[in-house]
């Protein structure tokens, strides 16, 4: 199974960052054009062919080629890939109000992300504290940048006979405190 993660968050970004473009809707949101922007930011999510290239699309889906897809030749990797793409692209599409213009699209896509880092930063502090680790030398901070279309990174802080550092992003660092809270509890 394919595994993405802080994709909630990627959502949001790629959501918000689409909704400054002056195409056509209707080749806005699409398998290929989510995809080409994915790449760009977020390669390492995807598969590299082996020439280090990104995987190809044809007809919104992955494929190993073109000609093998008309001929219908594909792989299970490409079809569990294009699921998930295809998640992302029914997301963003189901979340984009016809009603409002894409300036207020923008808008509503910036109030969910601004909102899924506030409850992210929340959740991580909230583990911390009810799981005693503050109480123990853990603390967290968002060491993010200004610029809203990176990730929020956080770093995780123990300080303890010795002072250590764990630096990354919202799941990255829940699955360090994660691991360290079951570490906590089998002391």
């Amino acid at each position: 199974m394919v595994k993405i993660k802080d994709l909630e968050e990627k959502k949001c970004i790629m959501a918000y960052y689409k909704c400054h473009s002056d195409k056509n809707r209707k080749n806005l949101f699409t398998n290929n054009s989510i995809y080409n922007e994915w790449w760009r930011w977020w390669g390492m999510d995807f598969p590299k062919k082996k020439n280090g290239k990104p995987m190809q699309i044809y007809r919104n889906q992955f494929v190993l080629s073109a000609a093998k897809q008309r001929k219908g030749i594909t792989s299970e990797k490409h079809k569990e890939y294009t699921k998930v793409l295809s998640s992302i692209t029914k997301w963003i599409n189901d979340n984009y109000d016809l009603s409002v213009s894409r300036k207020g699209n923008r808008n509503i896509f910036r109030d969910m992300l601004v909102q899924l880092r506030e409850e992210n930063y929340a959740q991580l502090i909230r583990l911390l504290k009810d799981n005693g680790l503050a109480d123990k030398g853990y603390f967290i901070q968002d060491t993010s940048s200004t610029n809203i279309y990176e990730l929020r990174n956080y770093c995780l802080i123990h300080t303890g006979d010795t002072v250590t550092v764990k630096y990354g992003s919202y799941e990255t660092i829940l699955e360090h405190l994660q691991e360290i809270i079951g570490l906590e509890r089998k002391r």
